[in-house]
């Protein structure tokens, strides 16, 4: 079973190769640009976990995404490294935040690793993740 991620790209300049990327680490990727559609999208499409893009965005559109989503482990992607901003969207809600650019495994290990957290192991029968595997 593939998992589902919903991309919400909230970046004041696009990064199509997010969605490219995640999909590339075997995800099933469905995307969004307006977070007022994320909660019609959460009950629709049912993702496993939402990917939050940033960008170099204002503070206040990711903390109005994050309060749009609950219940569903979430990733935040930035531009550039500011503790300040990586706290505040930890404090709102996000499982984890990383900063671009990334690399494909980084991604997917990230990923999860935060499904596995909500999960309570990222382990299920017999050993087996199930989670695609970690990109090489």
């Amino acid at each position: 079973m593939t998992v589902r991620v919903l991309l919400l790209d909230i970046a004041d300049s696009s990064e199509p190769e997010l969605g490219a990327l995640l999909v590339r680490c075997g995800f099933s990727v469905r995307g969004a640009s307006e977070f007022e559609n994320v909660t019609a999208l959460l009950g629709e499409y049912a993702p496993a976990l939402v990917v939050i893009n940033v960008g170099s965005a204002r503070p206040a559109k990711a903390d109005q995404a994050l309060h749009a989503i609950a219940g569903v482990p979430v990733v935040v992607v930035c531009a550039g490294h500011d503790a300040d901003l990586i706290v505040r969207w930890l404090e709102a809600g996000a499982d984890t935040v990383l900063v671009s650019p990334l690399s494909r495994r980084e991604l997917g290990a990230r990923i999860k690793a935060v499904l596995g957290w909500r999960s309570g192991s990222a382990r299920g029968a017999a050993g087996q993740s199930p989670l695609p595997a970690a990109p090489r």
